[in-house]
Order: C-alpha cells, then structure tokens, then sequence
C-alpha cells in the first residue's frame, strides 16, 4: 500500500494525508484525498494477488483459474482481515460488523462499529 501511495505522490506532486491529520481548507471543507487513494492502490493489490497466482501468462483462463482456487487471502487485501476467493465467491470481502453513523465523530462524522468485526466465512 505504502509502495502505491509513494508512486501516486511523486507522479502528481500531491501528498496523501493521513486521515487523523486532515485539516479543512480555506472554504472549510476537508479534501480526503486518502480515500480515493485508499481505493485504487487496494485495487491494484487485489489485482496483483490474482495475478501473481495466474502466473506467468496471463489470459482469461490461468486468471479464472487463479480466482477460483484462491482461497483464504487473510491479510494481504485492503479490505478486512478476512479474505478469500473460490469458485462461486467473487466478492473477496469475508468481513461484518455492524456499524451506525456519528456525527460527533471528527469534523463531518463517521462510521462506528457496533459490534466486532467478523470472519463471516468461517460462520
């Protein structure tokens, strides 16, 4: 992650600021660059990890292959702890928890768990 966000400062000359350390602008608003961020470089992870199990040639088949024997990929995505791909699941995603939204929270708001994060394929 830390390797995408190096490469998207140099290329656009903007620095990717850390959620707790966004300050409002002159208008008062807060540009979280770190989000969009956050997305594409968890992107560009995801697609790397299937295509590094595709292997060294890449196509349809050896990339439906990898995905649909993947398995447990806990850790290695941006989104959540618990991870896995196979045949008949397409969304990586094995994480849930209950969340409700606090506007107290920051200068905008945000989400706060309600309840622990949970491995749902493990359920």
């Amino acid at each position: 992650m830390q390797r995408c966000v190096k490469t998207y400062e140099q290329a656009t000359g903007t620095k990717v600021v850390a959620p707790k350390n966004v300050k409002p602008g002159a208008d008062g608003k807060r540009t979280e660059i770190w989000a969009s961020i956050e997305d594409a470089c968890g992107d560009i992870l995801f697609f790397k990890t299937i295509a590094e199990k595709a292997g060294k040639t890449l196509n349809n088949t050896t990339w439906t292959k990898a995905v649909n024997t993947m398995g447990p990929i806990d850790n290695t995505l941006v989104l959540g702890k618990w991870a896995s791909l196979h045949t008949g699941k397409y969304d990586a995603n094995d994480t849930f928890g209950l969340v409700a939204f606090d506007s107290s929270a920051g200068t905008t708001g945000d989400w706060k768990a309600l309840t622990p994060v949970a491995d749902v394929a493990a359920s």
